[in-house]
């Protein structure tokens, strides 16, 4: 595995084979034994190799090399929950609704709600104090810095309708 974690670009020989190609651009295992992948990486974070003519997920090819064909209609899914990592061990295989359950069982829904979304403004006690304010919308709208249509969406629950 290759000691040099930078993302520089390098020449591979053509002839190289598949698990060369894998083992050059991985770092060593880190503290929590993820094999990160040094090579391109994709926009979401996973790792990319040229390989049959095509760009490749890294971890799948990871996978094939050790299990072999992945089935049609089956993912690789990560236990480690980080993408870059080849780490076979951190892998497994799954339809794309196991790989849902599994981000839904550990919290990592593509949307989470209220306070678990990074581009909440409000807290879910600032959301409760709003639907009980009396005042006029566009007074606790200037309060809390949000506009006055965002206030009456909480009140008419069209927005945090999670919250209790």
């Amino acid at each position: 595995m290759a000691s040099d974690q930078s993302t520089k670009k390098f020449y591979v020989p053509r002839d190289w084979s598949l698990g060369q190609r894998l083992r050059c651009r991985t770092a060593e295992p880190d503290q929590n034994g993820c094999a990160i992948w040094i090579g391109a990486r994709h926009i979401s974070g996973y790792g990319q190799l040229r390989w049959e003519n095509q760009m490749q997920p890294a971890h799948r090819l990871a996978w094939q090399m050790k299990h072999g064909p992945i089935p049609r209609g089956l993912v690789i899914c990560h236990h480690c929950d980080n993408p870059p990592c080849v780490n076979v061990d951190h892998l497994f295989i799954g339809t794309r609704g196991d790989n849902n359950h599994d981000r839904t069982v550990k919290g990592r829904t593509a949307h989470p709600k209220g306070e678990k979304n990074g581009r909440a403004k409000l807290t879910e006690a600032e959301i409760l104090a709003i639907r009980n304010d009396p005042r006029k919308q566009y007074v606790i709208a200037r309060e809390y810095g949000v506009t006055k249509s965002t206030v009456s969406a909480i009140i008419l629950r069209k927005r945090w309708n999670h919250a209790a």
